[in-house]
């Protein structure tokens, strides 16, 4: 994003407050060039508000304290104060005992995969922050306790601890980290408490022996492939509050039969319920617009669906290979079935198709072997290929769209809606 202000509108204090948000040597070399107000804006900086280096280790002249945010850092010889944003607990530990005159303060302190090496699992009062991958493959313990002092996690934290089967959250922390308990394969139960409202990207990746999910208030964001392959898992009751289910989050849960949707949702994202073998129903609340591409592929149980009333599209493949799938009565709100979208719903008879749908795509029910009936619009023109490898139907009765003019017609009709991002306000 690019922001456009006169030089009038920012005072030097003002300056210093955007400047905040800087995060390059250049950044601040550019604002003392844009007049000659801002020219001596630096030296008004008491501390580094970047990592300092051999090259930009003259920018602030008048530093008071200085800001370690890593142990690359550029050390000023002789300063009095340092305060360290990230810092390890092995790091502490050395600073505190040293004997120099330097007054030392410090951000929340990190407990990293190194201090688990050296120091082992169990978590010192002092520490604030597990840090990236800080228990990842540790084999150690069956069953861990987030300690009520612990403010965040990172990401990666517990990733393929083989051997952990229950975790027990503290009613501080707001998130789960993107890979937190990735391919924890004996982790068999969660409980969500109320005060975490995220949960990342692959969180609970391939932890197959999940069975249980209990959210016991609203979240804001299920991350994309959350919970994929969780072969376990057999029910879930998506929580009140989320908007958007996002890609892949409940893939492949081939033990997965029961869904219940909250009257917040909106968006069900691409492949989010692909592979899920067991699922024999689902119910669209009317709360829902949108599907993303492959949503239900490959549900081969599938045997009932209720649409919403608000969707407007099908999307690619959305239903393909639901071989359980017999009949099919499409909501009036639909205006267009886009390519593949029941292809290979072998058992499929019978589905009804509203007047109000103007466009279908490429292979839509091609290779129902059963599909011997349908209601469509007379005047509806329809691809070639839409009833190939379909021996039941008489394809007389239907008007097909020269081959031409279909790869047009269809793209054109694609570019109407976005299906496959998340957004969540």
């Amino acid at each position: 994003m690019t922001l456009y202000l006169k030089r009038s509108q920012l005072d030097g204090y003002s300056i210093m407050i955007v400047s905040k948000y800087f995060m390059l040597s250049s950044d601040f070399i550019n604002i003392i060039c844009v007049c000659k107000k801002f020219k001596e804006i630096l030296d008004k900086f008491h501390f580094n508000p970047i990592q300092l280096t051999i090259k930009n280790k003259s920018l602030f002249k008048n530093i008071e304290t200085q800001f370690v945010y890593s142990q690359n850092d550029y050390l000023i010889p002789f300063i009095q104060q340092r305060h360290y944003v990230h810092c390890s607990y092995l790091q502490y530990q050395c600073l505190i005992n040293d004997s120099s005159q330097i007054t030392y303060s410090f951000s929340p302190l990190v407990y990293t995969q190194q201090d688990v090496n050296k120091l082992g699992i169990q978590i010192p009062k002092e520490v604030k922050i597990l840090g990236e991958n800080c228990f990842s493959e540790c084999f150690k313990f069956h069953s861990f306790e987030l300690p009520s002092q612990i403010i965040e996690l990172s990401k990666g934290c517990f990733r393929v601890c083989d051997f952990l089967k229950s975790f027990t959250f503290n009613s501080i922390i707001v998130s789960i980290p993107d890979n937190c308990f990735e391919k924890c394969i004996f982790l068999n139960e969660i409980i969500i408490p109320e005060n975490i409202r995220r949960i990342g990207d692959y969180a609970f990746k391939m932890c197959k022996s999940l069975s249980s999910i209990s959210f016991n208030g609203p979240i804001d964001i299920i991350g994309k492939y959350c919970f994929c392959n969780c072969s376990g898992l057999k029910s879930i009751q998506i929580p009140l509050g989320i908007h958007c289910l996002d890609e892949g989050t409940f893939k492949g849960c081939n033990k997965l039969s029961v869904i219940e949707f909250p009257s917040s949702l909106h968006h069900i994202g691409s492949s989010c319920f692909e592979d899920c073998w067991n699922l024999k129903m689902i119910q669209l609340n009317n709360s829902i617009k949108t599907l993303g591409v492959r949503s239900f592929c490959s549900c081969v149980q599938l045997k009932s669906i209720t649409f919403s009333s608000s969707l407007l599209l099908l999307p690619s493949n959305c239903f393909e290979y639901c071989t359980s799938l017999k009949t099919i009565t499409l909501p009036s709100s639909l205006l267009s079935l886009h390519d593949f979208c029941f292809y290979r719903c072998s058992s499929l008879v019978f589905i009804s198709i509203p007047s109000t749908v103007t466009s279908i795509g490429s292979s839509c029910f091609a290779s129902c072997t059963s599909l011997s009936s349908l209601s469509l619009s007379s005047s509806l023109e329809v691809p070639q290929s839409t009833f190939n490898n379909c021996p039941l139907i008489d394809l007389t009765k239907y008007h097909f769209l020269p081959s031409s003019t279909l790869h047009s017609k269809t793209k054109k009709s694609k570019k109407s809606i976005k299906l496959d991002s998340c957004i969540v306000n």
